[in-house]
């Protein structure tokens, strides 16, 4: 402890400075172990935050490196600064969390992967399902023939006589070509026959596919997906966009269970 009067060193728990004979006040400025604590809070939370690997890692440097400079002021100048143990358990925890780091990213980071993967398979499967649907609806309006998107969101405007003020389609799936790591294509086939009725969209077509496929194979998604007018979704298991012909999904991709 530090004596406020001539500044000379004492030890802990000294009631009287051993140079001066002066009393020496209680919880003065010596002997302090805000480092040492501030390591050990933070090897906890690097422990605590596992999950978050960056940041677990992040805290647990901080905290090996707050632990060693707390030990070595402690061992230096132990009538200022202590909890040389509360340093060596944050250092401890901390540095055995980064070493660690390799081995526990390599076990959670492939189950982030995939876990992702599956959210976005999902996820286009749904897409694809709902423009599938869309385009049927579409259909018992315009004579059985389907069309572009630019007419499922206003069909008012593409079949003629049409006075329902509806939108077939939702927005965000005209809106984005790329969502939720994958690529989506609409792939329009022949147009329909010249001698067609009269109240039917000029741009219709007798058959679509729309395709699904990761924008990259293997880190957003694994397999690709098309549905047509079948109704029926089919899975490309090596996840390359197909070549569509005709608008009809490849009848060698098996059907989705």
């Amino acid at each position: 402890m530090i004596c406020p009067a001539c500044n000379a060193a004492n030890r802990v728990g000294a009631a009287f400075c051993a140079d001066c004979g002066g009393r020496l006040p209680v919880g003065g400025p010596a002997n302090r172990t805000g480092l040492a604590v501030t390591a050990l809070v933070l090897g906890i939370l690097s422990v605590l935050s596992i999950y978050a690997l960056e940041l677990s890692m992040l805290l647990g440097l901080t905290a090996a490196a707050c632990g060693a400079i707390a030990f070595v002021q402690a061992k230096r100048q132990p009538l200022q600064f202590a909890g040389k143990s509360l340093a060596l358990a944050g250092a401890g925890i901390g540095g055995m969390v980064a070493l660690l780091y390799p081995v526990w990213a390599s076990l959670v980071v492939p189950t982030r992967l995939k876990a992702a993967i599956t959210a976005n398979e999902t996820a286009a499967v749904r897409d694809v399902n709902a423009v599938v649907a869309a385009e049927r609806r579409y259909a018992l309006a315009n004579h059985d023939y389907y069309d572009t998107f630019g007419c499922l969101a206003r069909p008012q405007d593409c079949i003629p006589g049409y006075r329902a003020n509806l939108t077939i389609i939702d927005a965000p799936l005209v809106a984005t070509s790329v969502r939720h790591g994958y690529s989506y294509t609409l792939a329009l086939g022949p147009s329909a026959p010249a001698e067609a009725a009269e109240s039917t969209s000029p741009s219709s077509v007798t058959c679509f596919a729309y395709i699904a496929a990761p924008v990259k194979v293997g880190v957003t998604g694994s397999r690709a997906f098309c549905g047509d007018e079948s109704g029926q979704v089919r899975v490309g298991l090596s996840g390359v966009e197909p070549e569509v012909r005709d608008g009809r999904c490849p009848q060698a991709w098996p059907l989705l269970e």
